[in-house]
């Protein structure tokens, strides 16, 4: 139990340092498709680090998932979610902000671009 408590300390030092837990925001803008049409344009704010999650009910619902974390040399790690009537699938895409990211598997397609949002 000493041991934690020694520890503590340390990780919330180290956490408030660290960009990834210093209150970064990004603005995550993304397009969803299904055989080629776009169903969705979701835009979302999101801290770093921090998953957000919308899921539309209806019979063109949709759900999106993304996380966004600074990477090396200035770029992102975005991981991604979508499900949609035609399926579901997760993939993890590394890009630089402000660039478009597209990634498609079967009917479904995703197009992300993620801002650092002020505010």
């Amino acid at each position: 139990m000493r041991l934690i408590k020694a520890i503590a300390p340390v990780v919330i030092a180290l956490s408030c340092s660290n960009p990834v837990f210093a209150g970064t925001t990004y603005k995550v803008a993304a397009e969803i498709t299904e055989s080629g049409k776009q169903i969705a344009s979701p835009t979302v704010v999101v801290k770093s680090g921090a998953p957000a999650v919308l899921k539309i009910s209806g019979d063109n619902g949709y759900e999106f998932a993304v996380e966004v974390l600074p990477a090396e040399k200035g770029t992102i790690d975005v991981t991604a979610q979508v499900r949609t009537s035609k399926g579901e699938f997760s993939t993890k895409l590394n890009g630089n902000v402000d660039t478009p990211m597209t990634v498609s598997t079967g009917d479904i397609g995703l197009k992300i671009t993620v801002n650092p949002h002020e505010g």
